[in-house]
C-alpha cells in the first residue's frame, strides 16, 4: 500500500465529491482519502512501476483569495516503509486566475488586464500635453511621481520595484507619501518592463489597494499606468534630443497644483 500526503495550495479545499467517485469507481483508482488542515492523503491499494503512469485528478476551489499563492509539495510515502519516499514541489499555472489578484490581509486588487509599456521620451507623440492630458483628464492618474528604483525582486508571479520618492507631482489618498519615502511598485513577471535599478522614472497612475508589509501603500503597474525613463543628462545634450527633455523637465517642474492649469 502507498500512500501521498499532498498540501494543497494556499486558499484551496477539495471537491470531496470528485475524491468521492475515485474510491466508488469500478476501476477504485484510491482506496480511501482523507481531508484536514489544508491536505489531502490518497490510499492507493498497489502502485505499478510500468511504461504508463498512474494519474488521479480532483477538483478543487478557491475559498479564499490569495495573492502570492505558494508552491505546495506532495510526498508518496510506501505505508508499511515510510523511509521509502519521494516528494515533488508543484505550483497554480502561470496563467491562472488564482494568481491575477494582489492581496494583502483580506483586501485584494485585481492583476488581470494587458501589461503596461514604457512610454518613449523622444518619440514625437510623447509631448508636456500628452502627459498633462494623462495625469488630469484621461484616465486621470491618482499619483503623479518622480522616483529612483532602488531594487526589484520576484515573488510568485509579481515582479516588486522598490523606488525611492524624489518628486511628488501629485498624490491622492496616500497621506503619509514624501520626498525620500520609500514605495512599493508592481506588475505581473510576464510583464517584462525591463526598469533598470539606479535610474529614474515618470510614474503616473492609480492608487493602490493594497498595502505592503510595512502597511504602506504599495501600486500596481498595469496598462492604465504611465511609465517612462527620465533620460541621462548625457542624452539631453545632444541636438536631437534637447527639446524633448526640456519639455519632460517642464511638466515635471510644474507644482504640486499641475490640473489646475
Amino acid at each position: 500500500m502507498s500512500l501521498v500526503d499532498l498540501s494543497l495550495l494556499s486558499g484551496l479545499e477539495p471537491d470531496t465529491k470528485d475524491l468521492e467517485q475515485l474510491v466508488i469507481s469500478s476501476d477504485q483508482y484510491i482506496q480511501h482519502y482523507e481531508y484536514k488542515e489544508g491536505k489531502v492523503l490518497l490510499y492507493f491499494g498497489e502502485l505499478t512501476s510500468g511504461p504508463d503512469p498512474d494519474c488521479v485528478s480532483f477538483g478543487a476551489k478557491q475559498i479564499n483569495p490569495m495573492g502570492l499563492v505558494q508552491p505546495a509539495n506532495a510526498i508518496l510515502y510506501d505505508f508499511y516503509n515510510p523511509d521509502r519516499k519521494c516528494s515533488v514541489f508543484y505550483s497554480a499555472p502561470k496563467h491562472s486566475a488564482m494568481l491575477s489578484k494582489v492581496c494583502h490581509a483580506n483586501v485584494c486588487q485585481c492583476a488581470e488586464g494587458p501589461c503596461p509599456r514604457q512610454r518613449p521620451t523622444f518619440n514625437k507623440a510623447i509631448t508636456q500635453t500628452t502627459r498633462f492630458r494623462f495625469a488630469c483628464y484621461q484616465p486621470i492618474a491618482d499619483y503623479v511621481y518622480e522616483v529612483e528604483l532602488l531594487n526589484s525582486t520576484q515573488k510568485n508571479v509579481f515582479d516588486y520595484y522598490e523606488a525611492k520618492i524624489h518628486r511628488i507631482l501629485k498624490a491622492t489618498t496616500d497621506e503619509s507619501i514624501q520626498v525620500g519615502a520609500h514605495r512599493q511598485f508592481l506588475t505581473r513577471s510576464m510583464c517584462k518592463l525591463n526598469m533598470v535599478t539606479g535610474k529614474r522614472y515618470l510614474l503616473m497612475g492609480k492608487d493602490g489597494q493594497t498595502v505592503d508589509c510595512n502597511n504602506k501603500m504599495q501600486y500596481f503597474l498595469d496598462a492604465q499606468a504611465w511609465i517612462e525613463k527620465i533620460p541621462e543628462d548625457s542624452e539631453c545634450r545632444t541636438t536631437l534630443h534637447r527639446q524633448a527633455c526640456a519639455h519632460l523637465q517642464d511638466f515635471m517642474n510644474t507644482p504640486d497644483s499641475l490640473c489646475l492649469f
